[in-house]
């Protein structure tokens, strides 16, 4: 190398860059993304939610119907359970649960409203009325939007159900299950249906969907069918 030549200054090592940052364009774009997703998702998550909710209340209604059978056996008494305020119009309706003091189905249908002990009133969408102290609070409260559209007998059809007429059951001590008709106590034949209905929550009050179907025969459990 000769001596009279200029060093040559050695290259300096790149200097590492961080993450690079996003835009304001870029975040913005982001956030509206995110908002047109969730205002496109809104309707779907609230219909999902209504959903739960005439689920949840038909199971309610099964399952205090099986509590009341286990508790007709425990006390060795009938229960009278029924159904009544039926609308296929507004989400309506009551669910009442009565011990008998008599120890038969056929007196316990003639003293229903006279000696039988009334356990609980329970009501559907805008039957319960404010200030009155007898109505049963469901868990969660009364749902507004989900009603008891009426029922069905053996052999009848979901899309014609019974309104006009209560659903009266009762339950005897050795679980099995008597329907009253024409002031007569007779076992249950087959199935009858409970339809719960959920309803739109707008200014036009509509049936929302299929109904949830309780099915109530001579000794099994009641059960829930999803449609």
């Amino acid at each position: 190398m000769n001596k009279n030549e200029p060093h040559a200054t050695p290259a300096s090592p790149p200097i590492p860059r961080g993450p690079r940052g996003f835009t304001l364009v870029e975040l913005l774009f982001a956030v509206t993304l995110i908002l047109v997703l969730s205002f496109l998702a809104f309707p779907s998550l609230k219909t999902f939610s209504a959903r739960d909710h005439d689920t949840s209340m038909a199971t309610f209604v099964s399952h205090e119907f099986n509590r009341v059978k286990t508790q007709a056996q425990m006390r060795n008494r009938p229960y009278i359970v029924r159904f009544q305020d039926f609308s296929g119009q507004s989400p309506r309706g009551i669910f009442e649960i009565y011990e008998s003091n008599n120890t038969s189905c056929v007196d316990a249908f003639t003293d229903l409203n006279a000696n039988a002990r009334r356990l609980a009133r329970y009501g559907f969408g805008a039957t319960p009325l404010a200030g009155q102290a007898d109505w049963t609070q469901p868990p969660g409260g009364t749902d507004k939007i989900i009603g008891l559209t009426g029922w069905v007998g053996v052999g009848g059809n979901l899309a014609q159900p019974e309104r006009a007429q209560p659903l009266v059951l009762c339950v005897r001590p050795d679980g099995s299950v008597h329907t009253l008709a024409a002031g007569v106590s007779t076992p249950l034949a087959g199935r009858i249906a409970l339809l719960v209905q959920r309803f739109g929550a707008g200014q036009i009050v509509t049936p929302e969907g299929p109904a949830r179907v309780i099915r109530f025969d001579f000794t099994q459990p009641a059960r829930l069918e999803l449609l």
